[in-house]
């Protein structure tokens, strides 16, 4: 081996790696390069103009620090965020950030965004640790951040009255957020059982709402709460997933 095999080596595996999703508006790239969420760093390329582009993260990021408690609209915080943006030459414009470049330079500019991306995502390491989010609250924040119409802690009535965690405007979706940070099977099924009641509830009365719930999959779920994951709901969505959300929302 010498050094152009190493340089071909990889170049071959970013080659291989990177994914592109052709949308109505432009495309979504998804990175080899992995953010400390464990999802790819990923973004979108709009062309705004002929021969003009423009990389978004569409809010991805300052969501991501938001759920761990960082704000970088004051303080320490604000001049670390401030400093990003000016060494990689990128804006912040509610809440996204952007580049404008050009096919020309879109490749240099490409690299210039991800490394931006990550050096924001690097804020979190600025935070105490704290009471984890409740999930629910994790789940509404991205919808709030991806612009998906929804209720938050909707309350239903069936025989009895029941809180939803996401409800859709129609109020004809309900997806309850399934995660937690308890740890005995005990207590986890429980939890689910007490989640997953409002659900059973509108089965036994033949109610026309569709169910769906959004589970954590890094959670250790016991084989009996997830019996009852698969058995109450119209559908399923792994938290990896959450991009179906926005379908799953829509009137």
């Amino acid at each position: 081996m010498n050094c152009q095999d190493v340089v071909d080596s990889y170049i071959k595996y970013l080659g291989d790696s990177f994914t592109c999703e052709e949308k109505e508006d432009g495309f979504i790239v998804y990175t080899p390069f992995i953010g400390l969420d464990g999802d790819p760093v990923s973004f979108y390329i709009r062309e705004i103009a002929p021969g003009k582009l423009l990389l978004t993260d569409m809010g991805e990021t300052l969501f991501y620090l938001e759920m761990f408690g960082i704000d970088v609209s004051r303080g320490r915080n604000k001049e670390h965020f401030l400093r990003i943006l000016s060494a990689y030459g990128i804006s912040e414009v509610g809440g996204e950030l952007l580049l404008k470049t050009n096919p020309e330079k879109l490749a240099q500019d490409m690299n210039t965004f991800i490394l931006a991306l990550q050096a924001a995502m690097h804020l979190e390491f600025r935070k105490t640790p704290a009471k984890p989010m409740d999930f629910h609250k994790k789940a509404h924040l991205y919808c709030e951040a991806n612009q998906i119409p929804h209720r938050y802690q909707w309350e239903i009535k069936a025989k009895g009255r029941h809180i939803i965690d996401l409800v859709s405007i129609d109020e004809k979706v309900l997806v309850q957020a399934l995660g937690t940070t308890l740890e005995t099977p005990n207590q986890i099924k429980r939890y689910t059982e007490v989640k997953l009641f409002p659900f059973l509830e509108l089965k036994l009365l033949d109610r026309e709402e569709y169910k769906v719930a959004l589970y954590d999959e890094s959670v250790p779920w016991d084989e009996d709460s997830l019996t009852l994951i698969e058995s109450y709901p119209d559908e399923i969505i792994k938290w990896s997933e959450r991009k179906k959300l926005a379908e799953v929302l829509s009137p």
